[in-house]
């Protein structure tokens, strides 16, 4: 991914020797460009904004702009020289945010390395910390996303934008929410909600295998829900997660569902979905059951490790 260093036209400048870059967390910044200086905005009346050198309180320089259209009409001196190297740092910062939010799938730290790469060692020494930008990147990130639901109540329809993978395809591939709501059914749609993940290609991986494993986590699952239930089939002999279910309780109805839902998504992306010939499953009843009815003949096996684990927590 190719990284400008340019400055961004928050704030317009009229003029060929003025110029402005960004902004900071607290606030707007305007870059003098003839002199090199930058400064932060401080007040605004109706016809004026007031700023101020961003090495205040070393240096008390203040600027006055119009708004609309932006001009410096009063500057002072400053009574030190220009940082050339401070205002690259801070445009390579505000660059590294937005490349943070254009590709959300990047760690950023991966990021930050590719951005200094690029930079010279003066730029970077003026750089604030790695974790510092890291922060900065996840703040940016957060900030174009909607406010996390605080209850299973404001979780509502999904946006397609949560529905699909990076690369558009479909990953949510049953949601009862949808199914439920406007029917007779007494349960609430909401309190009783299920949604499961799977992209076509994972649900021909799952098809082609011969064995299937079944298991459920309570450590890494979103607060809203009551558990993270996986189904991990074999893949050039490497057993990969393929299905994931959010699952309000440890019922059986709710297993059964979730492999009811693969099986007729399959069937409406004309996958070919035979029976897996073998399940490995926990010692959870619900689950045991949920396999038998919607896997007669499937071969089901237990798993020693969670044996081992039961035997260790009733001990």
């Amino acid at each position: 991914m190719h990284i400008s260093y340019c400055c961004a036209s928050i704030i317009g400048v009229q003029g060929s020797e003025r110029g402005a870059t960004g902004t900071s967390r607290h606030g707007s910044i305007l870059h003098q460009v003839s002199k090199g200086h930058l400064y932060s905005k401080h007040s605004k009346n109706k016809s004026s904004i007031y700023w101020v050198c961003i090495r205040k309180p070393e240096c008390t320089t203040r600027c006055t702009t119009t708004e609309d259209p932006l001009r410096i009409v009063r500057e002072g001196e400053h009574d030190h020289a220009p940082d050339p190297e401070a205002i690259a740092a801070r445009a390579a910062v505000h660059t590294i945010k937005e490349a943070g939010v254009s590709a959300p799938e990047r760690a950023p730290v991966h990021i930050i390395d590719q951005a200094m790469h690029r930079l010279s060692d003066g730029v970077v020494a003026k750089l604030p910390l790695r974790a510092a930008m890291k922060r900065a990147v996840n703040r940016a990130r957060s900030s174009r996303l909607p406010t996390n639901p605080k209850s299973i109540h404001d979780l509502k329809d999904l946006t397609p934008e949560f529905m699909n993978t990076l690369s558009g395809d479909l990953f949510v591939v049953y949601d009862s929410y949808e199914e439920q709501e406007g029917s007779d059914d007494e349960d609430d749609p909401v309190e009783d909600r299920i949604i499961v993940f799977a992209t076509k290609d994972n649900l021909k991986k799952l098809g082609r295998s011969l064995t299937w494993f079944t298991d459920g986590t309570f450590m890494v699952c979103p607060s809203l829900f009551t558990q993270l239930f996986t189904i991990h089939g074999m893949y050039r002999d490497v057993a990969l997660p393929l299905v994931y279910a959010l699952l309000p309780n440890k019922l059986e109805a709710s297993y059964t569902r979730v492999l009811e839902a693969i099986k007729e998504k399959a069937d409406e992306l004309h996958i070919n979905f035979p029976e897996p010939e073998t399940v490995v499953s926990d010692f959870e009843l619900a689950i045991i059951n949920s396999v038998k009815a919607i896997f007669p003949h499937a071969t089901l096996r237990l798993c020693f490790f969670h044996l081992g684990q039961s035997l260790w927590r009733k001990a």
